[in-house]
């Protein structure tokens, strides 16, 4: 079983959760993977900080000795070329980028796509 939404947070958030917490009691649930959503601090919008993060979750699980498949999502912004950059940094990355995420509103790093055109 996957949990398709999670927010694991650490880095500037470390206070919320921790990558290594919450894959911990994702694997203590029985669960087989998680999706981590993009809206951390940093936030996953940058090829950059996904690859930085895919190696912390990485560095969590082999401290952790567990085996769980840890996947994000891309966040996009309003600027065309970042999610140029994404789609680009997904296609690269399959499986561990498992989707684009785009938000409605303002969350963490700007990501809000607000303007109706």
């Amino acid at each position: 079983m996957i949990d398709p939404h999670v927010h694991l947070r650490d880095w500037r958030q470390a206070g919320k959760e921790t990558l290594r917490h919450g894959l911990s009691v994702a694997y203590r649930a029985g669960l087989d993977g998680v999706f981590e959503m993009p809206n951390t601090d940093p936030p996953l919008t940058s090829r950059e900080a996904i690859l930085r993060r895919i190696g912390d979750a990485d560095a969590a699980l082999h401290g952790l000795g567990i085996s769980l498949f840890h996947g994000v999502y891309a966040g996009l912004t309003a600027v065309p070329r970042q999610v140029e950059e994404m789609v680009r940094s997904w296609r690269e990355l399959f499986p561990r980028v498992v989707g684009l995420k785009m938000f409605a509103g303002h969350s963490t790093g700007n990501m809000g796509i607000v303007d109706p055109r």
